[in-house]
């Protein structure tokens, strides 16, 4: 249902999030919630209490307002971890974050340059690193493993069948429908598998504009130590 808000956006979807959590948790029943926010984005829109501290680390204004949008999402979702944690639900709770590709060329402005990507190559759109290396957290107390890093290759269509697995249920293939494309990471979060016995794989990433893919298009294979790159349909 649609209904008047007021205030900013990450905050406003964080409180819609942390209402439904308290009444989904008080009927006693299994929940999902997905808060996507879309921040940081342009427009550059953000309180200048969440800026004022990288203008005074003399950080640019285009990149401190990035930045500023950035901690406030760090801060609220940490307002969901301690929600959670608060109603008592934290060891029966996973809790992913996660994002959808690198920096976006908006992010540069005039001499600003393009802002800080940990010296990796390439931003949003791109199939190198810089544009499709996200963070991936998941916090499940009792169940996996603190302070553990899983270096190993996987991408968003692995969350579905981890998600189905965790949850005892069994994945479907319609008769009509695609195959599921990713494979559960469950084994390599819960640590019943190490990752140096973690079979090695191929993902394929692809990216376009428009309703529909073009052939050769911006498109990548990546296994644990290999990636192969085609930016455009014209260079092989």
């Amino acid at each position: 249902s649609l209904e008047d808000s007021r205030g900013y956006c990450t905050d406003v979807f964080t409180d819609a999030c942390l209402d439904f959590i308290s009444d989904a948790q008080g009927t006693d029943q299994p929940f999902f919630a997905y808060l996507a926010f879309n921040a940081p984005h342009t427009p550059l829109q953000i309180a200048d209490e969440w800026v004022e501290p990288y203008r005074q680390a003399v950080v640019n204004e285009t990149h401190a307002r990035l930045y500023g949008m950035v901690t406030n999402i760090d801060h609220n979702v940490g307002r969901v971890i301690d929600h959670v944690d608060g109603l008592g639900l934290a060891d029966k709770t996973l809790i992913i974050f996660t994002s959808d590709h690198g920096p976006c060329g908006s992010s540069a402005a005039g001499e600003e340059g393009q802002r800080f990507n940990a010296g990796l190559r390439g931003i949003k759109g791109s199939m190198y690193q810089g544009g499709i290396q996200t963070p991936s957290f998941w916090r499940w107390p009792t169940t996996l493993a603190a302070d553990c890093d899983i270096d190993r290759v996987a991408a968003t269509v692995d969350v579905l069948p981890t998600l189905a697995q965790f949850a005892g249920a069994e994945l479907i293939k319609l008769t009509a429908g695609p195959a599921t494309d990713g494979q559960s990471l469950v084994p390599l979060l819960t640590g019943e598998t190490q990752p140096d016995h973690w079979a090695d794989r191929k993902v394929f990433m692809h990216w376009h504009r428009g309703d529909a893919p073009v052939r050769y298009r911006n498109y990548a294979v990546i296994d644990q130590r290999w990636k192969l790159v085609r930016p455009a349909e014209d260079v092989a």
